[in-house]
């Protein structure tokens, strides 16, 4: 609300050195007035208790006084510029504000394109973190735990686009609520002792530009996250955190120090049993969308460590193979799936396959309230060659028949499917959600429409086998009467032959 002193009220007030003005109409406590005086403005708060036609008196030294700014509160200013995410018992911190006394300056390069969304904790990084939290463990322990296997095992993670490091701190605190879980259970000794040994190397990796925010969010969380139980439970780790950019020549990324093209002998060392990424096929140009997928297909394909004398495991589709050591998590905030689609189809040419994952999956959710409490049952059951695909009926009955609730929205077209409730709720047909839609939407209406478009989803490495390799894996799977009834014949065709 604003007023302008007249000139007579002028006088008398610079006279007095006082300043009086009237609550207007309508005006409660709290608001704010503004006037304007001498050819400056200023703002009076409404203090409580006043009604319209209350007189407010200041002079002028109280007036220049409440214009300067105060001192923000410590506690209010790190609520402002922290998210907090809370896994089990454990609360991650992630924030924008940084040391600058103890974390590096990034230096932006010609060659380095950032857009500045490394700095943000996004929708799909919350459910992919607080999903790796309850899940982690359980993948982890279903490849690389079997009795054979346990014995002084490394395993590397390799996070790509880590952002705020929000996916890769879900990972580790599923860990060590996994190593404490062990602890406290009391399992057997020798059981200890081998998955003791157990070393999880996790490696996070973004653009050079945004490796000192998440040096600090490391920093600030590894107090919280490596405790005296973990490094005695069930794994040990180590973190590193690294720049990298995605492609290069070769297809293997480019880091900060070592532009060049390496050979798959050099990076030996520097592959991974486990990619994690999330919101990676996100980009602010649409024009330069489809190489920056395709290096980063590029970038997976590298990194992953394919043993030569590799364990494989059998797919529901009896015809398939996979690496068993070997695998993807990647959660995919859906924006334009006619383009990002393209990711999928180049691993697919690379030889992997995806296939959505479940949180009814978990058979350790029953035993473990902590962990079933944050996960985060994500509500699109569509395969990504479905998702948003107007070919697909699944995919066009998904859009058409789920709903989102925004309180405030307050109008509708003809083009709008609209549900008004008894809670007085308009409920929008997902496939009609626009921009405007969404700056209705409060934060609970926003994290919902969030999760609608996400999903996580499982990457695996198809075996190439020879012909020879499938036959004796047939071979090896018939009873031994069987084989021994072949072998004869074998025999008998050999004799005929050279009779």
């Amino acid at each position: 609300m604003t007023t302008t002193l007249n000139q007579e009220d002028k006088k008398k007030e610079e006279n007095e050195n006082v300043i009086r003005m009237v609550i207007p109409p309508n005006a409660s406590e709290g608001d704010v007035l503004t006037f304007s005086y001498n050819n400056k403005s200023y703002d009076i708060s409404i203090p409580p208790d006043s009604v319209p036609g209350d007189v407010l008196q200041l002079t002028l030294t109280q007036m220049m006084e409440q214009q300067q700014p105060q001192p923000q509160d410590e506690d209010e200013e790190e609520e402002e510029d922290v998210f907090e995410l809370k896994l089990g018992d454990t609360t991650l911190y992630f924030g924008t504000k940084m040391d600058t006394t103890t974390d590096a300056v990034a230096v932006v390069t010609e060659e380095e394109e950032d857009d500045g969304t490394n700095a943000m904790c996004w929708p799909a990084g919350i459910h992919f973190s607080k999903y790796l939290y309850t899940h982690a463990h359980t993948h982890l322990q279903s490849r690389f735990f079997s009795t054979e296997k346990k014995k002084n095992k490394k395993i590397k993670v390799i996070e790509l686009g880590s952002g705020q490091g929000i996916a890769a701190l879900g990972f580790l605190t599923g860990l060590k609520n996994a190593s404490a879980s062990s602890s406290l259970s009391g399992d057997d000794d020798d059981d200890d002792d081998i998955r003791s040994t157990t070393v999880v190397e996790m490696v996070m990796t973004d653009v050079p530009n945004a490796i000192p925010l998440l040096q600090h969010n490391w920093n600030y969380n590894k107090p919280t996250i490596i405790t005296s139980s973990f490094s005695s439970g069930t794994y040990h780790i180590q973190v590193n955190i690294q720049s990298l950019l995605w492609g290069g020549s070769g297809g293997g990324g480019t880091t900060k120090n070592d532009k060049e093209a390496r050979s798959d002998d050099d990076d030996e060392g520097k592959k991974a049993n486990v990619i994690i990424g999330s919101d990676l096929l996100y980009n602010s140009s649409s024009s330069s969308q489809q190489q920056v997928l395709h290096d980063l297909a590029s970038t997976m394909h590298h990194y992953l460590l394919l043993p030569s004398s590799s364990s494989s495991t059998k797919s529901e589709d009896t015809t398939k193979y996979y690496e068993q050591e070997v695998f993807i998590l990647l959660a995919v905030r859906w924006r334009k799936p006619n383009q990002e689609r393209y990711f999928f189809e180049r691993m697919e040419d690379l030889g992997y396959d995806f296939t959505l994952l479940d949180d009814d999956d978990d058979d350790d959710d029953d035993d473990n309230s902590s962990s079933a409490s944050n996960a985060t049952t994500l509500p699109c059951k569509l395969s990504w060659k479905e998702y948003g695909n107007s070919n697909s009926d699944a995919s066009n009955q998904y859009f058409t028949d789920t709903f989102v609730s925004i309180q405030n929205y307050p109008k509708s077209d003809n083009n709008t499917t609209i549900i008004t409730t008894s809670s007085k709720k308009n409920k929008i047909a997902l496939k009609d959600i626009t921009e405007e839609h969404v700056q209705y939407m409060n934060d609970e209406e926003y994290n919902e429409f969030e999760r609608m478009h996400t999903q996580i989803y499982m990457g695996q490495r198809r075996l190439r086998r020879t012909k020879n390799e499938n036959v004796k894996k047939e071979e090896d799977a018939l009873p031994e009467t069987k084989k021994r009834k072949m072998e004869l014949t074998s025999s008998s065709s050999l004799l005929d032959a050279l009779s």
